[in-house]
C-alpha cells in the first residue's frame, strides 16, 4: 500500500468513527463510465473509493481528456473539494465502483473540533500536490517512453489493466496510439 492510501485509510477511520452514527454515510455503486459529480455541483460530500477506480476528468481549451486524479480503492476522490463551495471538475468510473460518500459539513466541524483531524487532512492535501507535482513533471517530458517510464515510476511500476491503458494515455498527455505502440515496441524489445 503506497503512503497516499495509508493517510487516505486513516482519514476513513477517523472520519467514519465520528459519522458512524450519523446518518450522513452513502454508499453507492457505479457503472463503467456512469458520472459521480459534475463540474459545478455543489459539494456536499467527500468520497472514499472502497472498490474499483474512479477519475476526476476536465476537458482542456481544445477539447482533450484531462485525467487529474485516478482514484482506486482506499483514496479519498477530490479532496480538495474539502474547502471549495463547487467541484472543479467531473468524477467518472473508469471501472464499475463502490464508493462511500460522507457529509462534508459534518467532516469541516469535525476538522474545526478535533485538532488531529485537521492535522490529518493537511498531511494528506500535502501528499496530495507532491504527486500532482510529479505528474506535471511528467507531461513536460518530450518521449512518450520517457514519460511512460516516470508514470511507471510514480505508480510503483505496474501498469493498469490492458482495458485502462486509454485512461494511461490520457493520465500521460498522449494519444492512445502512441501508447500502444510504445508499449508494443517494449514487448518486441526493440
Amino acid at each position: 500500500m503506497h503512503v497516499s492510501s495509508c493517510i487516505d485509510m486513516i482519514i476513513i477511520m477517523l472520519l467514519l468513527k465520528s459519522l458512524i452514527f450519523a446518518e450522513q454515510i452513502e454508499e453507492r455503486s457505479l457503472a463503467a463510465r456512469e458520472t459521480l459529480f459534475h463540474l459545478g455541483e455543489p459539494v456536499t460530500r467527500l468520497y472514499v473509493v472502497q472498490q474499483g477506480e474512479v477519475a476526476l476528468e476536465r476537458l482542456s481549451t481544445d477539447g482533450q481528456r484531462l485525467i487529474l486524479q485516478r482514484a482506486r480503492a482506499g483514496d479519498v476522490l477530490a479532496e480538495a473539494s474539502f474547502f471549495a463551495e463547487a467541484y472543479h471538475c467531473d468524477a467518472v468510473a473508469l471501472t464499475e465502483a463502490r464508493i462511500t460518500g460522507a457529509s462534508l459539513s459534518r467532516l469541516r466541524i469535525a476538522s474545526r473540533t478535533d485538532p488531529a483531524v485537521m492535522e490529518i487532512i493537511a498531511r494528506h492535501l500535502a501528499a496530495q500536490v507532491q504527486q500532482n507535482r510529479a505528474r506535471a513533471e511528467i507531461l513536460l517530458l518530450k518521449r512518450v517512453s520517457e514519460r511512460l517510464d516516470a508514470w511507471i515510476a510514480l505508480n510503483g511500476g505496474e501498469l493498469p489493466a490492458k482495458g485502462n491503458w486509454h485512461v494511461l494515455a490520457d493520465e500521460i498527455g498522449v494519444t492512445a496510439e502512441a501508447l500502444y505502440r510504445e508499449l508494443s515496441r517494449r514487448k518486441s524489445g526493440i
